[in-house]
């Protein structure tokens, strides 16, 4: 069965430990907006695309067809090595403002990227 587009910000919310209220909260919809868009019975539509992949830290071209991509791997090493969902998300930016090339980075790649963000003051 293919994940629709409900699954996948299901998904995605669920692996950033977020819940509906705080990521409408963040995308700045209403819950039941989100619980809509979950369940398939409400579209997602333009102005809220790019605010909601952003928060997920995915591509928008990601948030719609569930194509693989290199942001998804990103989010999957940061919800393995932070608990805090912000930390995660600071994570995944660091990561995209510095890396030159984020497809295919390699574990190894990640770790260093870890290790560097580590050392960054707070």
């Amino acid at each position: 069965m293919q994940e629709t587009l409900g699954d996948r910000i299901k998904r995605l919310r669920m692996l950033r430990n977020l819940t509906q209220e705080d990521l409408a909260a963040r995308v700045g919809i209403g819950v039941n907006n989100l619980v809509g868009m979950e369940s398939g019975r409400i579209r997602l539509f333009g102005p809220y695309l790019e605010p909601l992949a952003e928060v997920l830290c995915v591509s928008t071209e990601y948030l719609q067809s569930g194509r693989e991509g290199p942001q998804d791997e990103i989010a999957e090493f940061a919800s393995a090595n932070f608990a805090n969902p912000d930390q995660r998300e600071r994570f995944e930016k660091f990561v995209r403002e510095t890396s030159f090339r984020t497809n295919n980075l390699n574990q190894q790649e990640l770790r260093f990227l870890l290790e560097q963000f580590l050392t960054l003051p707070r």
